[in-house]
């Protein structure tokens, strides 16, 4: 019973670990888009 409790815990510690890094990856991406169409725009209006 310990052994499933302790594999669980891992598995749901790394999952969760998976999705905060993920999301700080998307966060990073949106970043990134956010430059380049800031980086558009200054480019259009010169």
């Amino acid at each position: 019973m310990y052994r499933i409790n302790k594999s669980t815990e891992t598995i749901i510690s790394l999952s969760l670990f998976l999705f905060g890094y993920s999301s700080q990856y998307n966060f990073h991406l949106s970043e990134t888009e956010q430059e380049k169409s800031i980086f558009k725009a200054r480019a259009r209006w010169g």
